[in-house]
């Protein structure tokens, strides 16, 4: 029988110290989300690929979300993100995209990848949050304006998907990294830390606004 500490209360089936598996050979299955070989030793390099994003969005909407019972928030995949980013037209992906009509907030990973021919392209990770109650979008950029332009793509398309404008704000004050491979654990640690949009409480400032049930 196993014993100490599990991050997951079992709920995970996992090939830990295999050293067996091939690249694409799954490691760590939770839920909907198979972490393959390659995607954990792209964590122990310092980077995040599509597939480790959304396995901390599949965590954070299992483990985490339920603390805010009135928010409806959605945390959309680093791929629906893409698509969303290099469409000419948003509104022919919204039967693909999760529904928005009673959304409070959206979360959406930002890539600086062009090339819609290369998988897993792009060499910067930021968060972009969009706060439908409030009609804003906030920018999180770890290296702050390195990913500026894509995110006022991704805000001005998701704003023509909800159908309501969105006033984009690049946050400035965002913790700054300080090597060139935290981006994305800085930006996507944001939904789980003291820094998380879910714990700021002043709206009156350039910060998200607090999302809970207060």
């Amino acid at each position: 029988m196993s014993s100490g500490f599990h991050p997951f209360g079992g709920r995970v089936s996992r090939r830990f110290g295999d050293k067996s598996l091939h690249p694409d050979d799954a490691y760590l299955s939770y839920h909907d989300i198979r972490l393959t070989v390659e995607d954990v030793d792209c964590i122990k390099n310092d980077w995040l690929t599509d597939n480790a994003i959304a396995f901390w969005e599949e965590y954070l909407e299992h483990e985490k979300l339920n603390a805010y019972p009135k928010a409806r928030i959605v945390l959309l995949r680093p791929s629906m993100a893409f698509m969303l980013l290099q469409t000419n037209d948003p509104m022919s992906l919204k039967s693909a995209l999760p529904s928005f009509e009673h959304t409070t907030h959206i979360f959406l990973p930002v890539n600086d990848c062009r090339d819609v021919e290369t998988a897993e392209g792009g060499s910067h990770w930021s968060l972009l949050l969009v706060s439908v109650v409030d009609g804003v979008a906030f920018h999180y950029d770890s290296l702050c304006p390195s990913n500026m332009e894509e995110a006022k793509i991704l805000s001005h398309h998701i704003s023509q998907l909800l159908q309501k404008p969105l006033k984009f704000v690049n946050l400035d004050d965002s913790p700054q990294q300080e090597n060139g491979s935290d981006c994305g654990v800085g930006s996507h640690h944001r939904g789980g830390s003291e820094h998380s949009p879910f714990s700021l409480s002043s709206p009156k400032s350039k910060s998200p606004p607090r999302i809970g049930d207060d």
